[in-house]
């Protein structure tokens, strides 16, 4: 496998992406995405959508960075191109959300320490 794919963060980030597109754009395609080909697609997972009456799917289509399917392996089919890149998710669950993984390290440190910052002073008087 390629080991770009494996590291953490490209995971992190592409998981982030596809739950970002669920989130945004989830859809089954239309009459007005026929002919249109998947740049990525994911297959294999456990991918919630959030719809009550499908509430799980197998497989994601994206391209031009828009969610164009969502559904199992077999309406998939039909977007992919030979230039089509393909992961397969090996069962992993796909949710969709937003999650700010940053935190500036002072502020930080100092919110989570507990410090009463009411107390600080600044030096510019």
């Amino acid at each position: 496998m390629n080991p770009i794919v494996t590291s953490r963060s490209f995971r992190s980030a592409l998981i982030f992406s596809i739950g970002y597109l669920l989130l945004t754009g989830c859809s089954e395609p239309n009459s007005s995405d026929n002919g249109k080909f998947a740049d990525f697609v994911f297959i294999n997972g456990k991918v919630y959508t959030g719809d009550t009456s499908k509430p799980w799917a197998s497989s994601i289509a994206i391209s031009g960075g828009k969610l164009i399917y969502v559904g199992d392996e077999v309406g998939l089919g039909k977007m992919i191109k030979l230039e089509t890149q393909r992961y397969d998710l090996r069962g992993n669950i796909v949710l969709p959300g937003l999650h700010d993984r940053h935190v500036h390290a002072l502020w930080g440190g100092l919110v989570y320490s507990g410090t009463d910052k009411s107390k600080c002073i600044s030096l510019k008087g």
